[in-house]
């Protein structure tokens, strides 16, 4: 049988990787846009047409990590410790970065050491 090596998660990198989705990626924006428009609490989205939202549409606004939180169920100091590298996200919610991102697979999303 093949030997595999273990390998172990650069936690603080793929950290800094859910900061940049949670600020810049499109798909993410729109998803927590139109939760959060769905229970009346964003300002920026009416909830007409989320697909034609462009990236320029939200310069001036970030999802915020409360934002985020709100969609996912979790506390906002949960979302701040998997960006700051303190703490790793269950296995659940990589795959749904992955499937809001428009990422492949978990492992195009987690940066390995």
């Amino acid at each position: 049988m093949e030997h595999i090596d273990f390998v172990a998660v650069d936690r603080a990198a793929t950290g800094e990787r859910l900061q940049r989705l949670r600020k810049y990626n499109i798909h993410l924006h729109r998803y927590v846009c139109h939760e959060l428009h769905v229970h009346k609490r964003h300002p920026i989205c009416d909830g007409t047409d989320c697909d034609s939202c462009q990236a320029e549409d939200f310069e001036e606004e970030d999802i915020s990590q409360s934002d985020l939180a709100r969609v996912m169920g979790v506390a906002t100091s949960q979302i701040a410790n998997w960006e700051n590298g303190k703490s790793f996200p269950d296995l659940e919610f990589l795959i749904f970065y992955c499937r809001i991102c428009g990422i492949a697979k978990v492992e195009d999303l987690v940066i390995l050491k």
